[in-house]
């Protein structure tokens, strides 16, 4: 079993197929569909074009240069470093792009921060906030975990994905911020 792990990089050993396997492998083709780029931007269309309808225009604008910014950001890092992606899967393409860092992940953890920063105020409640968090944090783990279990990307990159989406969106944050208070 941690042969498998070591040699492969996949969370789980590779075994014949059943029942439970595919719902593994549905479940991270969709954790990976919700956590692309595609459904990332009309996620963040569809927020903007509501926070714009309430006058939010400051907060629209925080979400576009987040994930816009983010997405620029990892791409520019991807052809910096230029890692290869897995290919340890035979017959199955894992992608044209460099494998570090894992958009994927960074984008993921961006929105669901920038989420987080626009929603704080209006979950007052704590223990709406807390059930808030714990979603975001978990969808953001299954779209880094379902990357490294469908063979494209290494566990590194996810990481990376996920230490650039966290210092795009620390970076954004001051950076608005400081933007609102005129400094």
């Amino acid at each position: 079993m941690f042969r498998d792990i070591r040699s492969h990089g996949r969370l789980w050993p590779r075994r014949p197929a059943g029942l439970r396997e595919n719902l593994l492998a549905i479940a991270c083709r969709m954790a990976s569909v919700v956590g692309g780029p595609a459904a990332r931007t009309v996620i963040v269309a569809l927020l903007a074009f509501i926070l714009a309808l309430r006058r939010r225009v400051d907060q629209a604008r925080f979400l576009i240069v987040l994930t816009g910014g983010c997405g620029i950001a990892n791409t520019a890092l991807k052809h910096v470093v230029g890692r290869k992606r897995p290919n340890h899967i035979p017959l199955v393409s894992s992608g044209r792009s460099p494998s570090f860092p894992s958009g994927h992940a960074s984008g993921s953890i961006a929105l669901a921060g920038g989420i987080a920063a626009i929603g704080w105020k209006a979950l007052g409640d704590s223990v709406a906030r807390a059930g808030a968090l714990a979603g975001l944090a978990l969808s953001v783990v299954l779209i880094g975990a379902s990357r490294v279990q469908l063979g494209k990307h290494h566990i590194g990159d996810v990481v990376g994905g996920y230490a650039l989406g966290a210092l795009w969106l620390a970076f954004t944050l001051r950076f608005l911020r400081r933007d609102r208070q005129g400094k």
